[in-house]
């Protein structure tokens, strides 16, 4: 049985708002998956049919040689994907059956694609369809008996009426792949199929070490997670930070990558870093969790609603008010409790003690100015040893320890800002593992999503209350 495949990709993606078919996934086009992995199945051939920017999408695309792919122009394909149909119908006289597949779908294995079309040469059903759990997916095999029905489609009729007309001549194939289901229709849908399709997009606002420490524990745990970020960041503790990314494009810590991307586009195997200090990515994406780690000791814009689970890290939150949850930050025995109603602990201003040392372990800058830095983080430094200069001022080290945080070169800093955070437990300490702290806060930021998602609502007395109280 001849079987060609119509791989239908005119369309203008409005609702994406941008053209779709080249959009980046695992290093190609999303198309270009599409188109090859039905390369990669028993289809006899394969007609692509395009139409908006046909040329442009076309020029971006690796065929292969030979007459295997035919590529045809839809003039009508502002009219609907009927259009197409019909379009790449007309290229395929000759065919006995036709596969009706999507551009808009790069992550269907070509298995699938040799079982329906198995499944349709043991004869019987006219129609043959793929179901993930249940559900019916793409791609859709239909045996000659349906073209003239294909032919009459308009609008945006993909043929699923033909399917409903004729449910005695449909043969649902189940199979192990979700990629059936996974159509990208809005720029969050590719970081779906960047994780488990059971788990949403987390959004994370800041990306120093303890946001780090939160997106490490999630990106672990299967979820797909996108940071925000400033165009210069300024956390200290650089090699635990996955912000690093904005400056050297990307970074790993603990076998976890994150990589700088300048469209809010998925990462798959990687955590993309973007800078959007001011979330406008927000209302394109739709995550299913907003993390603000920004760590600013005040609420800057984040509020319940943006997100269906919103998670704000340590003072200046109010659980069940401006968040659904807040996670403690302050060391102690509360460190990454989550709290269902009230505030954390406030800010102190003082550091927590490392080594028997608090204050004078952080460096702060002398004056206003430019920070030129003279030393390296995981370096021994001694009391007094020039860790860099802000204009024309030393900055100098106050204790003898190692250099566990240093901020970034050539930044211009405030009075007083932090600019460099120096350990007394010495060479005892690894400059390139999450702290304590980032992951006892990233466990309780994984139990505040886990909770907001799939937990229960109704807690004993006591549990998730303000450790004020």
């Amino acid at each position: 049985m001849k079987t060609v495949a119509l791989l239908l990709a005119a369309g203008a993606a409005r609702r994406m708002g941008r053209l779709k078919q080249l959009l980046p996934w695992q290093g190609r086009p999303m198309l270009q998956h599409a188109l090859d992995h039905l390369l990669d199945s028993r289809v006899d051939s394969v007609v692509l049919v395009l139409g908006c920017e046909g040329e442009r999408v076309l020029q971006n695309l690796s065929l292969p040689a030979g007459d295997r792919v035919r590529v045809v122009h839809n003039p009508d394909w502002r009219t609907g994907m009927a259009s197409s149909l019909v379009c790449g119908l007309q290229a395929a006289p000759d065919a006995e059956a036709v596969l009706v597949a999507l551009g808009d779908l790069p992550a269907i294995p070509p298995g699938v694609v040799d079982l329906l079309i198995e499944e349709a040469a043991q004869g019987g059903y006219t129609v043959v369809a793929p179901v993930y759990e249940g559900r019916r997916g793409h791609p859709v095999l239909f045996g000659r008996t349906h073209f003239d029905q294909l032919r009459a489609l308009e609008g945006d009729s993909g043929g699923a009426g033909i399917l409903r007309a004729h449910p005695g001549q449909v043969r649902l194939v189940p199979v192990d792949s979700s990629g059936i289901l996974h159509d990208v229709d809005r720029p969050g849908d590719l970081f779906r199929l960047a994780g488990r399709e059971d788990l949403p997009l987390v959004m994370l606002r800041g990306g120093g070490d303890l946001a780090s420490g939160v997106a490490h524990r999630l990106f672990v745990s299967g979820f797909p997670v996108l940071i925000l970020e400033l165009p210069q960041p300024r956390m200290v503790r650089r090699t635990v930070s996955f912000a690093e990314a904005v400056y050297r494009g990307q970074v790993r810590i603990e076998g976890v990558s994150a990589r700088r991307v300048e469209e809010p586009l998925a990462c798959p195997g990687e955590i993309p870093v973007l800078v959007d200090p001011e979330a406008e990515t927000l209302e394109e994406l739709e995550p299913g969790v907003l993390v603000d780690a920004r760590m600013l000791k005040a609420n800057r814009g984040t509020c319940r609603g943006q997100a269906p689970v919103v998670v704000g890290l340590g003072p200046g939150f109010q659980a069940g008010q401006d968040v659904d949850f807040v996670v403690e930050t302050q060391r102690g025995h509360d460190l990454g409790r989550v709290l269902l109603e009230g505030m954390a602990r406030p800010d102190t201003g003082i550091p927590g003690i490392l080594g028997g040392e608090g204050t004078r372990r952080v460096v702060r800058a002398p004056q206003a100015g430019l920070f030129r830095s003279e030393r390296e983080i995981g370096e021994l430094v001694r009391q007094g040893d020039r860790l860099g200069r802000v204009g024309s001022l030393p900055v100098l080290s106050s204790l003898d320890g190692l250099l566990r945080g240093l901020l970034h070169d050539g930044l211009e800093v405030r009075s007083g800002e932090k600019i460099a955070d120096v350990d007394p437990r010495g060479d005892q300490v690894d400059v390139h593992t999450l702290s304590d702290k980032s992951r006892a806060v990233g466990g309780g930021v994984l139990e505040a999503v886990m909770r907001g998602l799939f937990g229960h609502k109704a807690f004993a007395d006591g549990v998730g209350r303000s450790v004020l109280e």
